[in-house]
């Protein structure tokens, strides 16, 4: 158990959002101001916003906010398309290292394009690139191995249809629904995630409902959970909306069958990305952000349940809560 209590400073650490013609890094106090917010010249209105808006997916963290002005193309009877992005780089020194680590490294932590179609009935989502997944207590993967060993060079790619402005339904690879902590280091406050992120699925392969009413946004999703090839997960969340500064989420969702080893039909990867028994498991969320600058702050709780079963060699229940 002494691996796991291995300290890891992490230092010298940039990160560069590419939304736009050009790189740097946007942050919340970089933003323009909203329309009408801008003041007008004496005895003239204030102009119509112009041009597109920041692209909302991938979500991001504070700091790092969208540019409010990506990059965007006409491709005819597609209308228009986003194309951002995302690079960069970490360098990491930490003692009690496991034995094929490095005392320490530098690593390209995200290389990626976006292309996106954001209106209109058919939508979609394309992300290409490279990624690390710097996690806490776990040995840390190189870019070429994150990459070949989980999700491959397209980690997310999905299409999306969405006759009203409130209701949508997509499928193909995609994030999961519960945790407070996203897949890329650029999305989260900590570059290096917790425990707890580790429990839950990162993207899984499927289909998805979204319905928004009000202040209250549901979605729920058909899966194979940790990307086991298998698609035997329910997974649903509900965010509310009370006001600009405080959202409630809402997520649970687990395993229907029982997923046990390799089978010769219905073929189950046992793979970095696919965890046996976690993809076994139950598990259940609850957060809360609060956000007005400059603070943000998202305390959450998770469950997690995994059953006894002697053909995944878990001879007892196992729950976790944090």
């Amino acid at each position: 158990m002494n691996k796991l209590k291995k300290s890891i400073i992490t230092g010298a650490a940039a990160a560069w959002v590419l939304l736009g013609y050009g790189a740097g890094i946007a942050r919340a106090d970089d933003q323009p101001a909203p329309p009408g917010e801008q003041p007008a010249p004496a005895g003239e209105q204030p102009a119509a916003p112009a041009g597109p808006t920041a692209m909302t997916t991938p979500g991001m963290s504070a700091p790092l906010v969208a540019n409010p002005n990506p990059f965007s193309f006409d491709a005819g009877p597609l209308g228009p398309v986003y194309v951002t992005g995302a690079v960069s780089g970490l360098g990491m020194w930490q003692n009690n290292i496991f034995p094929d680590q490095q005392h320490s490294l530098a690593s390209l932590s995200n290389g990626q394009v976006f292309i996106q179609k954001t209106d209109g009935l058919f939508q979609y989502f394309l992300d290409v690139g490279a990624y690390t997944f710097p996690a806490l207590g776990a040995p840390y993967f190189s870019t070429a191995t994150t990459v070949g060993d989980f999700f491959g060079p397209v980690p997310v790619v999905y299409a999306k249809l969405a006759p009203t402005d409130n209701f949508y339904i997509q499928g193909g690879k995609m994030p999961g629904l519960v945790g407070a902590e996203s897949a890329f280091t650029f999305q989260n406050f900590n570059i290096e995630r917790g425990l707890l992120w580790a429990q839950e699925p990162i993207f899984s392969r499927g289909g998805q409902l979204g319905y928004t009413q009000g202040p209250l946004a549901s979605a729920l999703q058909w899966t194979d959970g940790f990307y086991s090839n298998r698609y035997t997960w329910l997974t649903g969340s509900a965010t509310y909306t009370l006001d600009p500064a405080n959202s409630f989420v809402l997520a649970a969702g687990g395993n229907l069958a029982h997923t046990d080893k390799v089978t010769t039909t219905t073929p189950f990867f046992q793979t970095t990305a696919t965890p046996l028994f976690q993809n076994n498991e139950t598990l259940f969320s609850l957060a809360w952000t609060y956000s007005s600058a400059p603070w943000t702050v998202t305390p959450w709780f998770q469950f997690t349940h995994v059953p006894a079963s002697s053909s995944i060699s878990a001879c007892g229940p196992a729950s976790s809560s944090a």
